[in-house]
């Protein structure tokens, strides 16, 4: 019994962790030119000469792009600054938006009515989501778009490094998902972690590898990159696999 009350006080503090930790996610961004953080009283702090940036108030999240920023507002409005490749910062008519995700080139929105709403470069229909409806979040890969509706369901615009065509049933509800230019990979309540093949370097048909993400368990978030899974377990123990060349999945 007092083992499991040690376990059941974990637990408590590890969902104040958690809470605390969904709270500040989206008060930092990196893109590859720039980083951006929001302050104790909603301005914005970046790395990046953004002159506009500097200037914005009421800030609850951030995005970055390969060299562009978006903001949103405690309003519900959207500011961009940095370069404007191919229509990327056009967002200034953007309202009613609750969340925002950016590419490579180009941004994402979706209003409290669960429309998704887009800008920028389009060369791989990562775009084509304006058809999309109860959208709840969108995750940006440069070139392709993810959208997890109310419902559970994963949706998928664009050119994928995957088949569409294998994000069958079990992977409706995630509790996250996250999205990278070889992979995509989501956690669930219970604590698994689905991921899709890594495509390799080498971008060679039927070169992936899968990801060995199905023995873990009693994972709580995760994060991709290039050719790596990373998982964060309950307790603190981190897990990662794949591309190790540079010791990426060193974690122990």
């Amino acid at each position: 019994r007092a083992g499991s009350l040690v376990l059941e006080q974990t637990e408590r503090e590890y969902q104040v962790r958690l809470s605390n930790a969904l709270h500040y996610k989206k008060r930092l961004a990196c893109g590859e030119r720039l980083t951006a953080c929001i302050n104790a009283d909603g301005h914005v702090l970046t790395t990046a000469h953004l002159r506009n940036a500097r200037q914005w108030s009421h800030v609850r999240a951030l995005a970055c792009g390969n060299a562009h920023l978006l903001a949103l507002h405690e309003n519900g409005r959207v500011s961009a600054d940095g370069n404007d490749v191919d229509g990327c910062t056009a967002v200034g008519g953007w309202e009613n938006i609750r969340s925002i995700a950016a590419g490579k080139y180009h941004s994402l929105g979706v209003t409290d009515d669960g429309r998704v709403l887009f800008c920028g470069r389009n060369d791989c229909g990562q775009g084509d989501v304006t058809e999309w409806k109860s959208i709840f979040r969108v995750y940006a890969a440069d070139d392709y778009t993810v959208g997890l509706t109310y419902e559970g369901t994963l949706l998928i615009a664009g050119t994928p490094p995957f088949s569409k065509e294998i994000l069958n049933a079990s992977w409706n509800s995630p509790l996250e998902v996250a999205v990278t230019s070889t992979h995509m990979a989501a956690v669930y309540r219970n604590g698994r972690v689905l991921s899709t093949v890594m495509q390799p370097a080498s971008e060679r048909p039927g070169d992936g590898e899968i990801p060995n993400t199905a023995s873990w368990k009693g994972v709580r978030s995760i994060a991709v990159g290039p050719g790596v899974t990373v998982g964060l377990c309950f307790g603190g123990r981190v897990v990662a696999v794949g591309e190790n060349s540079r010791g990426q999945c060193e974690t122990a």
